[in-house]
Protein backbone atom coordinates (compact mmCIF):
# COMPACT_ATOMS: atom_id res chain seq x y z
CA UNK A 1 0.00 0.00 0.00
CA UNK A 2 1.31 3.46 -0.93
CA UNK A 3 0.80 6.60 1.13
CA UNK A 4 1.40 10.26 0.39
CA UNK A 5 4.36 12.08 1.89
CA UNK A 6 3.48 12.46 5.61
CA UNK A 7 5.63 15.59 5.87
CA UNK A 8 3.36 17.27 3.34
CA UNK A 9 0.70 17.79 5.97
CA UNK A 10 0.82 19.33 9.42
CA UNK A 11 1.51 16.56 11.94
CA UNK A 12 0.00 16.91 15.36
CA UNK A 13 -0.53 14.21 17.88
CA UNK A 14 0.74 12.42 20.94
CA UNK A 15 3.50 10.02 21.90
CA UNK A 16 3.97 7.06 24.19
CA UNK A 17 7.18 5.17 24.98
CA UNK A 18 8.59 1.65 24.89
CA UNK A 19 7.75 0.95 28.52
CA UNK A 20 4.16 1.95 27.84
CA UNK A 21 4.12 -0.53 24.96
CA UNK A 22 4.52 -3.61 27.09
CA UNK A 23 1.68 -5.49 28.72
CA UNK A 24 3.39 -8.31 30.60
CA UNK A 25 5.33 -8.23 33.83
CA UNK A 26 9.09 -7.98 33.50
CA UNK A 27 10.88 -11.15 32.43
CA UNK A 28 14.52 -11.88 33.09
CA UNK A 29 15.53 -11.32 29.48
CA UNK A 30 13.78 -7.96 29.16
CA UNK A 31 14.27 -4.38 30.21
CA UNK A 32 17.70 -2.97 30.53
CA UNK A 33 16.19 -0.23 32.69
CA UNK A 34 15.03 -2.63 35.39
CA UNK A 35 18.66 -3.50 36.12
CA UNK A 36 18.90 -0.45 38.39
CA UNK A 37 15.71 -0.55 40.48
CA UNK A 38 17.51 1.24 43.32
CA UNK A 39 17.79 4.31 41.09
CA UNK A 40 14.05 4.55 40.44
CA UNK A 41 12.22 6.79 42.88
CA UNK A 42 10.13 5.09 45.56
CA UNK A 43 11.35 1.76 44.23
CA UNK A 44 8.76 1.81 41.43
CA UNK A 45 8.90 -0.92 38.80
CA UNK A 46 7.39 -0.54 35.37
CA UNK A 47 5.53 -3.86 35.34
CA UNK A 48 2.56 -3.44 33.01
CA UNK A 49 3.08 0.33 33.00
CA UNK A 50 -0.05 1.68 31.30
CA UNK A 51 -0.74 -1.70 29.66
CA UNK A 52 -0.68 -0.12 26.21
CA UNK A 53 0.21 -3.56 24.86
CA UNK A 54 -3.34 -4.70 25.56
CA UNK A 55 -5.18 -1.36 25.60
CA UNK A 56 -3.63 0.28 22.54
CA UNK A 57 -6.90 0.69 20.68
CA UNK A 58 -8.40 2.64 23.58
CA UNK A 59 -5.47 5.08 23.56
CA UNK A 60 -5.50 5.40 19.78
CA UNK A 61 -9.23 6.10 19.85
CA UNK A 62 -8.68 8.82 22.46
CA UNK A 63 -6.05 10.47 20.26
CA UNK A 64 -8.59 10.48 17.43
CA UNK A 65 -11.25 11.92 19.74
CA UNK A 66 -8.83 14.74 20.57
CA UNK A 67 -8.66 15.66 16.89
CA UNK A 68 -5.11 14.44 16.29
CA UNK A 69 -3.69 13.00 13.09
CA UNK A 70 -0.43 11.40 14.34
CA UNK A 71 0.35 8.72 16.92
CA UNK A 72 3.95 8.13 17.95
CA UNK A 73 4.92 4.94 19.78
CA UNK A 74 8.06 2.86 20.33
CA UNK A 75 9.11 -0.70 19.72
CA UNK A 76 10.77 -2.82 22.41
CA UNK A 77 13.91 -4.43 21.00
CA UNK A 78 13.97 -7.13 23.68
CA UNK A 79 10.39 -8.18 22.98
CA UNK A 80 11.12 -8.71 19.27
CA UNK A 81 14.62 -10.22 19.70
CA UNK A 82 14.49 -11.89 23.15
CA UNK A 83 17.76 -13.76 22.53
CA UNK A 84 20.59 -13.31 20.01
CA UNK A 85 19.33 -13.98 16.47
CA UNK A 86 15.95 -15.21 17.78
CA UNK A 87 12.89 -13.45 16.38
CA UNK A 88 9.55 -13.46 18.21
CA UNK A 89 7.14 -13.43 15.28
CA UNK A 90 4.12 -13.11 17.56
CA UNK A 91 5.53 -9.81 18.86
CA UNK A 92 6.04 -8.58 15.29
CA UNK A 93 2.47 -9.52 14.46
CA UNK A 94 1.18 -7.65 17.49
CA UNK A 95 3.13 -4.51 16.59
CA UNK A 96 1.73 -4.76 13.06
CA UNK A 97 -1.75 -4.90 14.57
CA UNK A 98 -1.01 -1.69 16.50
CA UNK A 99 0.18 0.01 13.30
CA UNK A 100 -2.86 -1.17 11.35
CA UNK A 101 -5.18 0.05 14.11
CA UNK A 102 -3.57 3.49 14.01
CA UNK A 103 -4.20 3.51 10.26
CA UNK A 104 -7.81 2.37 10.74
CA UNK A 105 -8.40 5.45 12.90
CA UNK A 106 -6.93 7.60 10.10
CA UNK A 107 -3.87 8.55 12.12
CA UNK A 108 -0.27 8.59 10.90
CA UNK A 109 1.87 6.05 12.79
CA UNK A 110 5.30 7.34 13.81
CA UNK A 111 7.40 4.40 14.99
CA UNK A 112 10.56 4.65 17.11
CA UNK A 113 13.08 1.80 16.95
CA UNK A 114 14.90 2.48 20.22
CA UNK A 115 13.56 4.36 23.25
CA UNK A 116 16.04 4.03 26.14
CA UNK A 117 15.77 0.31 26.88
CA UNK A 118 18.11 -2.50 25.81
CA UNK A 119 17.71 -6.27 26.02
CA UNK A 120 19.53 -7.54 29.09
CA UNK A 121 21.61 -9.84 26.94
CA UNK A 122 22.88 -6.77 25.06
CA UNK A 123 23.47 -4.91 28.32
CA UNK A 124 25.45 -7.86 29.65
CA UNK A 125 27.72 -7.58 26.61
CA UNK A 126 28.53 -3.93 27.32
CA UNK A 127 25.51 -2.15 25.84
CA UNK A 128 26.32 0.80 23.61
CA UNK A 129 29.98 0.88 24.70
CA UNK A 130 30.64 -2.42 22.90
CA UNK A 131 30.87 -1.75 19.15
CA UNK A 132 30.24 -5.43 18.41
CA UNK A 133 26.67 -4.96 19.61
CA UNK A 134 26.07 -2.92 16.47
CA UNK A 135 25.84 -6.19 14.57
CA UNK A 136 22.95 -7.23 16.83
CA UNK A 137 21.38 -3.81 16.27
CA UNK A 138 21.61 -4.20 12.48
CA UNK A 139 19.97 -7.62 12.73
CA UNK A 140 17.11 -6.10 14.74
CA UNK A 141 16.60 -3.22 12.30
CA UNK A 142 16.63 -5.57 9.31
CA UNK A 143 13.92 -7.64 10.99
CA UNK A 144 11.81 -4.53 11.57
CA UNK A 145 12.32 -3.03 8.13
CA UNK A 146 11.63 -6.32 6.40
CA UNK A 147 8.44 -7.16 8.29
CA UNK A 148 6.54 -4.12 9.58
CA UNK A 149 4.40 -2.46 6.93
CA UNK A 150 2.31 0.67 6.45
CA UNK A 151 4.76 2.96 8.27
CA UNK A 152 5.87 6.15 6.55
CA UNK A 153 7.41 7.91 9.58
CA UNK A 154 10.29 6.30 11.46
CA UNK A 155 12.46 7.50 14.33
CA UNK A 156 15.72 5.61 14.76
CA UNK A 157 16.95 6.56 18.24
CA UNK A 158 15.05 8.49 20.89
CA UNK A 159 17.27 11.04 22.66
CA UNK A 160 20.68 9.39 22.27
CA UNK A 161 22.20 12.21 24.28
CA UNK A 162 19.84 11.62 27.23
CA UNK A 163 20.14 7.84 27.50
CA UNK A 164 23.95 8.00 27.29
CA UNK A 165 24.31 11.00 29.60
CA UNK A 166 22.06 9.42 32.21
CA UNK A 167 24.01 6.16 31.95
CA UNK A 168 27.56 7.55 31.95
CA UNK A 169 27.37 10.98 33.61
CA UNK A 170 24.58 10.99 36.20
CA UNK A 171 24.47 7.23 36.76
CA UNK A 172 20.65 7.26 36.93
CA UNK A 173 20.20 4.97 33.92
CA UNK A 174 22.04 1.70 33.25
CA UNK A 175 24.89 0.95 33.45
CA UNK A 176 24.89 3.44 36.34
CA UNK A 177 28.29 5.09 35.77
CA UNK A 178 29.02 8.58 37.05
CA UNK A 179 31.36 11.03 35.24
CA UNK A 180 32.59 8.24 32.97
CA UNK A 181 33.75 10.48 30.11
CA UNK A 182 35.51 7.69 28.13
CA UNK A 183 32.40 5.51 28.41
CA UNK A 184 30.21 8.42 27.37
CA UNK A 185 32.27 9.13 24.27
CA UNK A 186 32.39 5.47 23.21
CA UNK A 187 28.66 4.99 23.76
CA UNK A 188 27.80 8.21 21.90
CA UNK A 189 29.94 7.19 18.95
CA UNK A 190 28.27 3.80 18.73
CA UNK A 191 24.71 4.99 19.21
CA UNK A 192 25.18 7.57 16.46
CA UNK A 193 26.59 4.86 14.19
CA UNK A 194 23.52 2.80 15.10
CA UNK A 195 21.35 5.65 13.86
CA UNK A 196 23.25 5.79 10.57
CA UNK A 197 22.98 2.05 10.03
CA UNK A 198 19.25 2.13 10.80
CA UNK A 199 18.61 5.01 8.40
CA UNK A 200 20.16 3.21 5.45
CA UNK A 201 18.62 -0.18 6.29
CA UNK A 202 15.14 1.35 6.47
CA UNK A 203 15.74 3.22 3.22
CA UNK A 204 16.76 0.00 1.51
CA UNK A 205 13.51 -1.74 2.41
CA UNK A 206 11.21 1.29 2.43
CA UNK A 207 12.71 3.99 0.19
CA UNK A 208 9.65 6.25 0.27
CA UNK A 209 9.44 6.43 4.08
CA UNK A 210 10.65 9.46 6.02
CA UNK A 211 13.22 8.76 8.72
CA UNK A 212 14.44 10.97 11.53
CA UNK A 213 16.36 10.90 14.77
CA UNK A 214 14.82 12.29 17.97
CA UNK A 215 17.12 14.73 19.72
CA UNK A 216 16.43 16.49 23.01
CA UNK A 217 17.77 20.04 23.20
CA UNK A 218 18.44 21.38 26.69
CA UNK A 219 19.95 24.81 27.21
CA UNK A 220 22.80 25.04 29.72
CA UNK A 221 23.36 28.36 31.47
CA UNK A 222 25.85 29.33 34.17
CA UNK A 223 24.17 29.51 37.56
CA UNK A 224 26.15 32.70 38.16
CA UNK A 225 26.60 34.73 34.99
CA UNK A 226 29.82 36.27 36.26
CA UNK A 227 31.49 32.91 36.94
CA UNK A 228 34.15 32.11 34.33
CA UNK A 229 34.24 28.46 35.44
CA UNK A 230 30.49 27.99 35.19
CA UNK A 231 30.40 29.64 31.76
CA UNK A 232 33.16 27.30 30.64
CA UNK A 233 31.37 24.26 32.03
CA UNK A 234 28.09 25.34 30.41
CA UNK A 235 29.85 25.33 27.06
CA UNK A 236 31.34 21.89 27.80
CA UNK A 237 27.96 20.39 28.71
CA UNK A 238 26.35 21.97 25.66
CA UNK A 239 28.98 20.36 23.44
CA UNK A 240 28.66 16.94 25.07
CA UNK A 241 24.86 16.96 25.27
CA UNK A 242 23.86 18.83 22.12
CA UNK A 243 26.64 19.58 19.68
CA UNK A 244 28.06 16.05 19.31
CA UNK A 245 24.82 14.83 17.76
CA UNK A 246 24.21 17.93 15.65
CA UNK A 247 27.79 17.85 14.36
CA UNK A 248 27.50 14.18 13.39
CA UNK A 249 24.36 14.86 11.36
CA UNK A 250 25.80 17.96 9.68
CA UNK A 251 29.33 16.75 8.94
CA UNK A 252 29.45 13.02 9.70
CA UNK A 253 32.16 13.63 12.31
CA UNK A 254 32.06 11.70 15.57
CA UNK A 255 33.79 12.76 18.81
CA UNK A 256 37.55 12.18 18.78
CA UNK A 257 37.44 11.46 15.02
CA UNK A 258 39.13 13.52 12.34
CA UNK A 259 37.61 11.72 9.36
CA UNK A 260 33.85 11.99 8.81
CA UNK A 261 31.68 8.91 8.56
CA UNK A 262 30.16 9.25 5.11
CA UNK A 263 26.88 7.47 5.85
CA UNK A 264 26.14 9.71 8.87
CA UNK A 265 26.21 13.08 7.15
CA UNK A 266 22.65 14.08 6.26
CA UNK A 267 21.26 10.74 7.44
CA UNK A 268 17.79 12.07 8.27
CA UNK A 269 14.75 13.18 6.28
CA UNK A 270 13.45 15.23 9.20
CA UNK A 271 14.77 16.32 12.59
CA UNK A 272 12.73 15.12 15.57
CA UNK A 273 13.09 17.82 18.24
CA UNK A 274 12.25 17.08 21.88
CA UNK A 275 12.15 20.07 24.18
CA UNK A 276 11.24 20.58 27.85
CA UNK A 277 13.45 22.90 29.87
CA UNK A 278 16.80 24.51 30.64
CA UNK A 279 19.46 23.64 33.22
CA UNK A 280 22.03 25.58 35.20
CA UNK A 281 25.66 24.64 35.62
CA UNK A 282 26.67 25.19 39.24
CA UNK A 283 30.06 24.00 40.43
CA UNK A 284 28.90 23.55 44.04
CA UNK A 285 25.92 21.41 43.04
CA UNK A 286 26.42 17.64 43.21
CA UNK A 287 26.79 16.55 39.61
CA UNK A 288 27.30 20.18 38.49
CA UNK A 289 23.72 20.56 37.20
CA UNK A 290 20.99 22.48 38.99
CA UNK A 291 17.50 22.31 37.53
CA UNK A 292 16.27 25.57 39.03
CA UNK A 293 17.10 28.60 41.13
CA UNK A 294 15.31 29.07 44.45
CA UNK A 295 12.81 31.67 43.16
CA UNK A 296 11.78 29.81 40.00
CA UNK A 297 8.56 27.85 39.44
CA UNK A 298 9.18 24.15 38.85
CA UNK A 299 7.17 21.17 37.63
CA UNK A 300 6.81 17.77 39.33
CA UNK A 301 10.24 16.83 37.98
CA UNK A 302 11.90 20.02 39.15
CA UNK A 303 12.04 21.50 35.65
CA UNK A 304 11.71 25.21 34.94
CA UNK A 305 9.31 26.05 32.08
CA UNK A 306 11.29 28.03 29.50
CA UNK A 307 9.04 28.41 26.44
CA UNK A 308 11.33 30.71 24.45
CA UNK A 309 13.92 27.96 24.61
CA UNK A 310 11.82 25.94 22.16
CA UNK A 311 12.06 28.64 19.51
CA UNK A 312 15.78 28.94 20.18
CA UNK A 313 16.11 25.18 19.76
CA UNK A 314 14.24 25.31 16.44
CA UNK A 315 16.66 27.99 15.26
CA UNK A 316 19.65 25.98 16.36
CA UNK A 317 18.74 22.73 14.62
CA UNK A 318 17.86 24.49 11.36
CA UNK A 319 21.53 24.20 10.38
CA UNK A 320 21.06 20.44 9.97
CA UNK A 321 19.12 21.39 6.85
CA UNK A 322 16.02 19.23 7.25
CA UNK A 323 12.35 19.82 8.16
CA UNK A 324 11.68 19.86 11.91
CA UNK A 325 8.98 17.99 13.79
CA UNK A 326 8.48 18.69 17.50
CA UNK A 327 8.38 15.04 18.58
CA UNK A 328 7.99 15.71 22.32
CA UNK A 329 6.95 18.66 24.44
CA UNK A 330 4.98 18.41 27.65
CA UNK A 331 4.78 19.06 31.35
CA UNK A 332 4.45 16.83 34.44
CA UNK A 333 1.87 18.44 36.70
CA UNK A 334 -1.32 17.80 38.66
CA UNK A 335 -2.57 21.33 37.90
CA UNK A 336 -4.46 21.57 34.61
CA UNK A 337 -4.08 25.35 34.60
CA UNK A 338 -0.31 24.83 34.55
CA UNK A 339 -0.57 22.23 31.78
CA UNK A 340 -2.71 24.50 29.65
CA UNK A 341 -0.46 27.52 30.20
CA UNK A 342 2.67 25.47 29.45
CA UNK A 343 1.30 24.12 26.17
CA UNK A 344 -0.06 27.49 25.08
CA UNK A 345 3.24 29.25 25.74
CA UNK A 346 5.19 26.65 23.76
CA UNK A 347 2.71 26.58 20.87
CA UNK A 348 3.09 30.34 20.56
CA UNK A 349 6.85 29.93 20.25
CA UNK A 350 6.34 27.34 17.50
CA UNK A 351 4.01 29.73 15.69
CA UNK A 352 6.59 32.53 15.97
CA UNK A 353 9.29 30.26 14.56
CA UNK A 354 7.04 29.33 11.61
CA UNK A 355 6.28 33.00 10.96
CA UNK A 356 10.03 33.68 10.97
CA UNK A 357 10.47 31.13 8.20
CA UNK A 358 11.67 28.03 10.05
CA UNK A 359 10.56 24.77 8.49
CA UNK A 360 8.49 23.17 11.28
CA UNK A 361 6.12 20.42 10.15
CA UNK A 362 4.44 19.20 13.33
CA UNK A 363 3.90 19.20 17.08
CA UNK A 364 3.53 16.04 19.18
CA UNK A 365 2.62 16.28 22.85
CA UNK A 366 4.25 14.05 25.47
CA UNK A 367 2.21 12.11 26.30
CA UNK A 368 -1.21 10.62 25.53
CA UNK A 369 -1.47 9.12 29.03
CA UNK A 370 0.39 9.34 32.29
CA UNK A 371 3.32 6.95 32.12
CA UNK A 372 6.24 5.26 33.82
CA UNK A 373 8.74 8.10 33.59
CA UNK A 374 12.00 6.13 33.80
CA UNK A 375 14.03 7.05 36.92
CA UNK A 376 11.16 9.22 38.16
CA UNK A 377 8.77 6.27 38.32
CA UNK A 378 5.01 6.77 38.21
CA UNK A 379 4.74 10.09 40.08
CA UNK A 380 5.09 12.60 37.19
CA UNK A 381 1.80 13.16 35.40
CA UNK A 382 2.41 14.18 31.79
CA UNK A 383 -0.75 12.74 30.30
CA UNK A 384 -3.62 14.37 28.51
CA UNK A 385 -5.33 11.31 29.95
CA UNK A 386 -5.13 10.43 33.63
CA UNK A 387 -4.25 6.84 34.52
CA UNK A 388 -5.60 5.24 37.67
CA UNK A 389 -2.72 2.83 38.28
CA UNK A 390 -4.86 0.63 40.54
CA UNK A 391 -7.37 -0.11 37.77
CA UNK A 392 -5.59 1.29 34.65
CA UNK A 393 -8.78 3.21 33.89
CA UNK A 394 -8.31 6.13 31.45
CA UNK A 395 -9.87 9.51 32.24
CA UNK A 396 -9.32 12.40 29.79
CA UNK A 397 -8.22 15.65 31.36
CA UNK A 398 -9.82 18.98 30.47
CA UNK A 399 -6.66 20.14 28.73
CA UNK A 400 -7.11 17.48 26.05
CA UNK A 401 -10.36 19.06 24.87
CA UNK A 402 -8.98 22.59 25.18
CA UNK A 403 -6.01 21.53 23.03
CA UNK A 404 -8.34 20.09 20.38
CA UNK A 405 -9.94 23.53 19.98
CA UNK A 406 -6.61 25.37 20.23
CA UNK A 407 -5.12 23.41 17.35
CA UNK A 408 -8.02 24.37 15.08
CA UNK A 409 -6.64 27.91 15.20
CA UNK A 410 -2.96 26.96 15.03
CA UNK A 411 -1.07 28.94 12.39
CA UNK A 412 0.40 26.22 10.19
CA UNK A 413 3.17 26.75 7.67
CA UNK A 414 1.74 28.07 4.39
CA UNK A 415 3.34 25.40 2.25
CA UNK A 416 1.75 22.35 3.92
CA UNK A 417 -1.87 21.29 4.30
Amino acid sequence: MKYSDPLGKWLWGVATSAHQSEGNNVRNDWYHFEMLPRRIKRGDKSGKATDFWNRFEEDIRLAKDFGMNTFRFSLEWSRIIPKPDVVDNSALAHYQKIIDTIREYKLEPMVTLHHFTLPKWIANEGGWVNKRNLDHWKFYVNVIAGNLENVMLWNTINEPNVVIAMGYFTGMFPPGNSFDVPGYVKAMRNILLAHGFAYHILKKYQPHSKIGIVKNITWFYPYRRWSFTENLLAGFFDYMFNEITLRALKTGKLPLSLQPVSFLKGSIDFFGLNYYTKSYVRIVEPGFIAMAKPHEFTTQMGQVPYPEGLRLAIKRVRDVGKPIVITENGVPTLDENVRKAYIEAHLREVEKAIQEGYDVRGYIYWSITDNFEWAEGFEPRFGLVEIDYATLERKPRKTAFWLKERMKNFRYPRNIS
